[in-house]
């Protein structure tokens, strides 16, 4: 849902360069859905030749604030745009003044009919198509990789399950007992069927709502091992599972080998695994503190090189339950302020800096390669001064536009 807040006078200034050429500047305001921009660039046509290069940067100005459940907000400066053909531009004339949008829940892209109809129909099979074909149930798997934001979102839903549940849930471990390269590769072609067997395993036998998410690990010998979080305020049923998982994920081996035509349990040519009831290794527990903090370390800087240099893909890295991952992207805020002066973003960007230095749990910043002034600041906060800040952040935009 998109809505604008306030709007505010014009503040934005007529380039400098522009003026040496006695060219009067065509405004032209920018409003791209599908990237989220919302900027007034001074363009100046009809610029001798030699002046060509000085004035491909167009000046602009936007300040971008997003906010998610865990306790993060980003504040982004970008203070200087070049724009591109895919953008959908405006032309100028009376153009409106200075907007500030806040968008919440669901940032969902611009996308017009045509490209809906054709990417459903990329993802019809044919009717001679076998569903062992699909990857993850059974299909080869592309290279992937673990993001940031799949990071994020695991930060999210263990904020939403310890909002819900407490510390109160399972931390499950599920490995691969054998080292053949066929059978590592079987088990990244089935990524999706094992962790969709597992969920449906944990609805069964828990009664009430389980937040279950979870993410894949490479180990060094290239085997895809399972971490999971499941989070309930049914005890009994967190009990039954910690007591039957073991036997629960080697059967679904056996299952899966027994569908596949592979043995899982391989260890080398003269040697299985399969007969051993304490293959494979599994591990399972009460959580001792924050859901998140389990999984922290599988989505950090390191685990994102491991993942980079993995030799198996799973169709995908992080498993979420629907129900939590909407109730985390519904909770999710971005607050758009375009088309104001440079001075102004700038004004605001150190002004919500000097406000979290003091109450902030961690603070960090980092810039453009490319344009100097672009930087970001990521701000992490508890939850009691989460709300604090914020109002305070966005009673920095309602103040007017004056320099």
């Amino acid at each position: 849902m998109s809505q604008i807040l306030k709007s505010s006078k014009d503040c934005s200034r007529p380039c400098e360069r522009g003026r040496l050429h006695g060219l009067a500047p065509i405004r032209t305001w920018i409003d791209n859905k599908e990237t989220g921009q919302l900027s007034v660039f001074d363009s100046r046509p009809g610029l001798p030749p030699g002046a060509a290069k000085v004035c491909d940067i167009h000046r602009a100005s936007q300040l971008q604030i997003r906010r998610w459940c865990h306790g993060e907000i980003r504040v982004s400066l970008t203070p200087r745009y070049e724009p591109r053909k895919h953008l959908r531009l405006v032309p100028g004339g009376e153009l409106p003044p200075p907007l500030i949008r806040v968008i919440t829940g669901a940032e969902k892209p611009f996308t017009t009919p045509e490209d809906r109809i054709s990417r459903s129909l990329a993802r019809r099979f044919k009717l001679g198509d076998r569903s062992s074909q699909v990857p993850g149930y059974g299909g080869l798997t592309r290279k992937t990789i673990l993001t940031r934001h799949a990071g994020r979102v695991l930060f999210e839903c263990g904020a939403i399950s310890e909002r819900h549940c407490g510390i109160t849930g399972a931390f499950l471990t599920g490995t691969v007992a054998g080292s053949t390269k066929v059978a590592l590769q079987t088990v990244a072609n089935y990524s999706a069927w094992l962790i969709e067997r597992v969920r449906k395993w944990v609805k069964h036998h828990v009664n009430q709502r389980a937040h279950v998410f979870g993410v894949w690990e490479p180990q060094k010998r290239g085997a895809l091992h399972l971490h999971l979080c499941v989070c309930s305020l049914d005890v009994d049923g967190i009990a039954y599972l910690l007591h039957m998982f073991h036997d629960y994920w080697r059967a679904l081996l056996i299952k899966l080998s027994n569908k596949s035509g592979v043995d899982l349990f391989k260890k080398n040519n003269s040697k299985t695994w399969l007969e051993d009831t304490s293959k494979p290794w599994t591990g399972a527990g009460w959580l001792r503190s924050s859901p998140a903090k389990y999984l922290a370390k599988y989505c950090g800087k390191n685990a994102r090189k491991e993942v980079a240099s993995a030799v198996y893909y799973p169709s995908s890295w992080l498993t979420v339950d629907y129900a939590t991952k909407r109730e985390a992207v519904g909770e999710r805020v971005r607050v758009i302020c375009g088309g104001v002066s440079v001075a102004f973003a700038r004004s605001v960007f150190n002004q919500a800096i000097t406000l979290a230095e003091p109450v902030a749990d961690n603070l960090w910043q980092y810039g453009n390669p490319v344009f100097a002034e672009d930087k970001t600041e990521i701000i992490e906060l508890s939850q009691d001064n989460l709300e604090r800040y914020w109002q305070a952040v966005i009673g920095l935009l309602d103040t007017s536009c004056i320099y």
